[in-house]
């Protein structure tokens, strides 16, 4: 016959088969009502998925943290984020990155727009430009395909006034240095008649830039004011720091016409006050006036604008329309018109005349050149203007300054 018993150890169960029983009974003590608990466990015990109310009197025989990992750090991220970060971050971003106040350390695939811009920069530029400027430049700066709308201004440079003394006005020494130039009496009076000034200051030897330099002269002055450019391919008249190209257009050059395909434009062989208005202001850029324009010697004198022969006439030899028209437009009378410099209206440039007077000059013979010269005599001019044309070598000489 078999007999069931049932022991409690730490929700163990297992059979037990016993001795059948004897006729008589033995001399040992009967059993107690409860079973005395084995001091060994079983070999494989079970983990029971609830925990007891009451644990056992005696400790474990193994500990949970045997089975189960509990490290904090999982291969995996959880499915929803925690409500707060934790302090390390794990292997694998979360699929839904929290908020935080600090920002990691590697940025998220997707980067948020932020009204005010990081302490450092991105490598690659925003879509939209932030409202604030970053308080850090970026370490690679980008390189725009297009250049800037407002390019560099350009800047004639000072003229060096000692080049149009005349030579028996220079000390011995400044000619020395003229002289290791090549120059001499002739060619110093004459512009342009020293082949020198045929090169650029790339092209000058270090000795002679040593005596240039002694002279007045740096790199921009003497590609201005001696070459005039002149040497320059036309591509590069166009650099930023250069930007003269726009002058020689003005005058009528192009690729062509500057590299000798084609015949010169036609103000080449203009005189500097047959060059209209624009051709004037264009070669004055280029750091010409009338002497060195037209290659003159620096003693010859003479008047290059046709003098109005009719204006130094007595009022009565004028003709009655002519009369009327001085009389009525610009307001001569018979004693501002014989007395020269009389009339309010000489005082004027001819740019700060109305149409309607400029009409009446025009019709009575008067030029803007004619007109400015020998009635206003460039008074009008600001001592800027007088330089930018060269006229004020004649101020100069009666002593303004």
């Amino acid at each position: 016959m078999m007999m069931l018993v049932v022991h409690r150890r730490r929700h163990e169960c297992y059979q037990k088969k016993t001795d059948p029983p004897t006729d008589f009974p033995t001399s040992s003590p009967a059993p107690t009502d409860n079973p005395t608990i084995s001091p060994a466990p079983s070999g494989n015990p079970t983990i029971s998925i609830q925990p007891t109310n009451n644990p056992t009197s005696p400790p474990p025989t193994r500990n949970i943290t045997d089975i189960v990992d509990t490290s904090p750090t999982t291969p995996m991220p959880t499915i929803s984020p925690s409500d707060a970060p934790t302090r390390s971050p794990s292997v694998s971003p979360t699929t839904s990155p929290s908020i935080s106040i600090n920002p990691t350390a590697i940025p998220s695939s997707t980067p948020t727009i932020s009204q005010v811009p990081t302490v450092s920069p991105s490598d690659t530029p925003s879509t939209t430009p932030s409202s604030q400027p970053t308080g850090l430049p970026s370490s690679s700066p980008t390189t725009s395909a297009m250049p800037s709308m407002a390019p560099i201004p350009y800047a004639r440079s000072e003229r060096v006034n000692l080049r149009y003394t005349p030579w028996v006005q220079l000390s011995a020494e400044i000619q020395t240095l003229a002289q290791q130039l090549d120059y001499d009496e002739s060619t110093w009076d004459t512009v342009s008649m020293n082949p020198i000034e045929n090169l650029d200051w790339a092209r000058l030897a270090r000795e002679q830039k040593n005596a240039a330099r002694q002279l007045g002269y740096d790199l921009y002055s003497w590609d201005c004011w001696q070459n005039h450019f002149q040497s320059y391919r036309w591509i590069d008249l166009g650099e930023p720091y250069i930007q003269v190209g726009q002058w020689w257009e003005e005058l009528g050059w192009d690729i062509y016409s500057w590299n000798r395909y084609n015949d010169p434009p036609a103000s080449d062989g203009l005189n500097w006050y047959e060059l209209n208005e624009g051709e004037r202001s264009a070669a004055a850029n280029l750091c010409y006036f009338r002497t060195s324009w037209d290659e003159e010697n620096l003693l010859d004198g003479g008047f290059p604008i046709v003098r109005p022969e009719f204006r130094y006439g007595h009022w009565m030899t004028l003709s009655e329309d002519v009369r009327e028209m001085a009389d009525e437009r610009l307001k001569y009378s018979a004693l501002s018109w014989n007395v020269l410099g009389l009339a309010n209206v000489e005082s004027r440039e001819w740019a700060s005349l109305t149409e309607y007077e400029r009409d009446a000059a025009v019709a009575m013979g008067f030029t803007q050149l004619s007109w400015d010269c020998w009635l206003n005599h460039f008074r009008s001019y600001t001592w800027d203007d007088l330089e930018f044309f060269g006229l004020d070598f004649s101020y100069l000489a009666l002593g303004w300054t």
